[in-house]
């Protein structure tokens, strides 16, 4: 429902293995341009999946049909030209058509049964608008994860920014060295001791820990 709720989620989860005595290993992934490569016929076969009405698919076809943009660079403006994929950053229906196109990776990786896990609940991912977290108590099933968010951004003609994809730990082995997770392409996920997540900073730590000296500097900056 928001960003506070995401948050929160993934705390409850992290607090739950933690009070316990365990280590939860998240990694935050980030998108190469998720919302700017969305292909508009994967999201009407998806909208079919779910049998909206065809007089409403019929008018989101002609809606993106349509859609055209241009490049402003100073006082100039270039020639418009047809958006043939993507959706608009901060239009109002975009999150709802992304959230549809991207459901399904949700849906694979609870079906793997790998990961975190609250009583007999998967809670192995959290996704908000793009900004995905994958939650394992153990680095080989993290990977076993990430493989399977690979496999389905492939499908639907997306892919990792490995340099902004990182990795952190909580729980009594938070400090510990781990293994690297590497990509399919062969690149490394970071292990780091703070990265971002919904515009705050999440902290390696025994317990559930985030930072708001950043914000506080941005407040205090402003007034």
């Amino acid at each position: 429902m928001g960003c506070s709720h995401a948050i929160y989620s993934v705390k409850a989860v992290v607090d739950y293995y933690t009070n316990r005595g365990t280590t939860v290993n998240l990694c935050a992934l980030n998108l190469k341009k998720a919302f700017d490569k969305m292909n508009h016929f994967g999201l009407y076969m998806k909208l079919m999946d779910r049998m909206i009405p065809n007089c409403l698919l019929s008018l989101i076809e002609h809606w993106f049909s349509i859609c055209a943009t241009c490049v402003r660079f100073g006082g100039y403006l270039s020639c418009f030209f047809h958006l043939k994929c993507g959706v608009r950053q901060g239009g109002v229906l975009s999150p709802h058509f992304f959230a549809v196109y991207i459901d399904d990776l949700i849906k694979r990786l609870l079906r793997s049964n790998c990961g975190c896990f609250v009583r007999s609940a998967c809670v192995n991912v959290f996704l908000y608008a793009d900004d995905i977290i994958v939650l394992a108590p153990s680095i080989d099933a993290l990977m076993r994860l990430l493989r399977l968010v690979e496999d389905e951004l492939a499908f639907l003609d997306m892919a990792l920014n490995a340099s902004k994809s990182v990795c952190i730990r909580y729980g009594p082995r938070f400090d510990s060295d781990c293994s690297e997770i590497s990509t399919n392409d062969g690149d490394c996920l970071r292990w780091v001791n703070t990265c971002r997540y919904l515009g705050v900073f999440l902290v390696a730590s025994r317990k559930f820990k985030i930072s708001l000296d950043n914000n506080k500097k941005i407040f205090l900056s402003i007034i």
